[in-house]
């Protein structure tokens, strides 16, 4: 069995780009609105939050333990509050609080959509700090605060030096 590392990162911290292109890292960088959001029979989101989340996407991070190096996973506090309270180490992956417009820029330049960078500018100054919060008190087992042009790619050395998860041993309980 692999020992997994689960890394919790902000959008646009650059999940995907590892997970396209840097094929000599083994992971799964795992999409959370596929559970977030209620899917119609044509696999489009109906707008509608699913109740089940985030204890779908628990499950769905619960099945990749063991079969990869790292899982990239949302940021959501919904998502980090239940890895936390799941007994799971996890490293979280954050802009620096000064990088609003320059990660506003990323996430238009990557396709985001305006209502998505307009809902990200609105909340910034709520979710960023948070985030910094979460990382240092509770839950996270390291963290990485991206300064100005880095990316999660960047950062690959120093993850890899922290802790394994601590489920793995219990993976079984898991379901229980």
């Amino acid at each position: 069995m692999k020992k997994t590392k689960i890394v919790s990162a902000f959008p646009a911290c650059g999940k995907s780009y590892i997970f396209d292109n840097m094929k000599s890292i083994d992971c799964v960088d795992s999409d959370s609105s596929q559970f977030s959001w209620i899917i119609d029979e044509h696999g489009k989101s109906t707008g509608m939050r699913n109740p089940d989340f985030p204890n779908n996407y628990k499950g769905h991070i619960d099945s990749l333990v063991g079969k990869v190096d790292f899982i990239f996973v949302s940021s959501h506090k919904e998502v980090r509050d239940m890895l936390t309270e799941s007994g799971y180490n996890w490293i979280s992956v954050m802009p620096h609080r000064d990088m609003k417009n320059e990660w506003i820029g990323r996430c238009f330049v990557r396709g985001s959509g305006e209502k998505f960078c307009k809902m990200l500018q609105d909340n910034w100054e709520m979710w960023v700090p948070e985030q910094h919060n979460m990382s240092t008190v509770q839950g996270a087992c390291g963290w990485v605060t991206l300064q100005h042009n880095k990316h999660l790619s960047d950062s690959t050395d120093f993850i890899e030096t922290l802790p394994y998860n601590n489920k793995e041993e219990n993976i079984l309980d898991v379901h229980s």
